[in-house]
């Protein structure tokens, strides 16, 4: 799918939003089980199809470990499930009532280990994010990127994901492969619509 000229019908955008905000699959932006740090929306069009990809980088403790969820809408999903994918017909057609128009992934930019311990960075300790080995900052990193720790010297989780989409938000942020799963075409959909 390439970035075009002409546009979608809005009506029908509107109603598979409407459809996904009716089967709680929308994306929530005040998620209260979700630290949110940043979120990107990317917009895909042709004269056929559209695409649009919600992406929200953040920490879940229920999760364990920050993540991006990435909401793919539009008018054709590529990648959908499928009935493999589920225990059951019912369970796969449940689903297909539920996301006829989207589907939901994850990526995961940082690497599980010692710099975590529940819902608490631990100073001073190295972190990957996708590749690249870093530093849990101090406290003054922190104050400069605008974010109030709440238990100085230490840091949430949550605020050092906060930190790490002030300093290094296209790493937190989906790869173009990630952000393009759903979207029929893939990585090879072109540019965004602007």
């Amino acid at each position: 799918m390439r970035a075009g000229r002409d546009t979608p019908n809005p009506e029908v955008v509107l109603a598979v939003f409407d459809h996904a905000a009716g089967a709680m699959t929308f994306p929530m932006l005040d998620n209260g089980y979700v630290y949110l740090a940043a979120a990107r929306l990317t917009v895909f069009s042709d004269a056929e199809e559209w695409s649009v990809v919600i992406e929200t980088f953040g920490f879940s403790p229920r999760a364990g470990l920050p993540d991006i969820s990435l909401i793919t809408m539009g008018s054709t999903i590529a990648n959908a499930k499928t009935a493999t994918d589920f225990v059951n017909d019912d369970a796969f057609a449940q689903h297909i009532r539920t996301h006829p128009n989207d589907e939901t992934h994850f990526a995961w930019p940082l690497e599980d280990g010692d710099w975590i311990d529940g819902e608490d960075a631990v100073p001073g300790r190295g972190v990957v994010l996708r590749g690249r080995s870093l530093r849990m900052p101090d406290p003054l990193r922190y104050e400069s990127a605008g974010i109030q720790l709440a238990r100085p010297p230490g840091a949430a989780v949550f605020e050092f994901a906060r930190w790490l989409a002030h300093a290094y938000r296209q790493d937190v942020l989906a790869a173009e492969i990630e952000r393009c799963l759903h979207v029929p075409g893939g990585p090879s959909a072109g540019a965004p619509a602007g």
